[in-house]
């Protein structure tokens, strides 16, 4: 388990849990989606990568939250669960439009803050 502080940006793997100042635990699930234009392609839309979440905050063992984040502009780019903001800031490996990529391929990077 990865650990790390408020406001640190970080990339993890699926399904592999990251805690964040002994507080927050976040884990991303899948990427159910990735419709982002392939590099060496043209697109008229510039598509998107959606993301499956989990959240737990430290005393709700064993409840957690589960969310959608997504790369989109009018998709949520962040939630706000128990005072704590959980922000995507990117999904890895971009398509390069050669092959479809294996779901243990990609990466999220994220950020966790406490919310104003």
């Amino acid at each position: 388990m990865g650990a790390h502080r408020f406001g640190e940006v970080f990339t993890t793997a699926a399904e592999k849990p990251e805690i964040v100042d002994e507080k927050v635990f976040v884990s991303y699930q899948e990427v159910p989606e990735d419709s982002r234009c392939p590099k060496s392609v043209t697109c008229v839309w510039q598509g998107a990568a959606t993301v499956k979440m989990i959240a737990m905050v430290e005393g709700d063992q064993p409840n957690t939250h589960a969310f959608q984040l997504a790369t989109a502009p009018e998709v949520a780019r962040s939630a706000i669960y128990k005072g704590y903001r959980i922000e995507l800031i990117d999904v890895s490996p971009y398509p390069d439009g050669q092959a479809k990529l294996s779901p243990d391929a990609y990466r999220v990077t994220l950020r966790v803050t406490r919310a104003p």
